[in-house]
């Protein structure tokens, strides 16, 4: 069975050091990104959903005009079904945005085959390898 796109959910900015979103899965493989500005320093700690801690599939640093910027990728295979939080903890309080996406039919072993980081300095265009 090919991947097929479940559900996704998103946050605004959240100013606080551990927050929460609520996403509704019905796949079988759970996806999470979270980013932050202004930080120089990995603060992200753990990302749960439903108690069970996500794995960091990739992170990355840069800094343009607007400021330092750092994103997060997590995947979790199998989560639990239904509505459940993702709950995030960091080690300050920065601006916090999450967004996830749970696909169905997704292999459940080797994941992910392939992870990019990214790196950049006053540039408006982002590019990197994948392998």
């Amino acid at each position: 069975m090919p991947n097929a796109f479940d559900a996704a959910a998103g946050t605004g900015v959240v100013s606080a050091a551990t927050g929460t979103l609520s996403h509704t899965n019905n796949g079988n493989i759970l996806w999470v990104t979270l980013g932050h500005q202004s930080l120089t320093t990995d603060i992200i700690g753990t990302v749960t959903y439903a108690g069970g801690t996500m794995t960091r599939a990739a992170h990355g640093f840069g800094t343009n005009a607007g400021g330092t910027n750092v994103g997060y990728l997590y995947y979790l295979a199998g989560p639990a079904t239904g509505a459940n939080d993702i709950i995030w903890y960091a080690s300050g309080s920065a601006g916090i945005s999450v967004v996830s996406a749970s696909y169905s039919g997704a292999r459940q072993t080797e994941i992910p085959d392939a992870v990019g980081s990214f790196g950049f300095t006053g540039v408006t265009t982002i590019s990197g390898t994948i392998t």
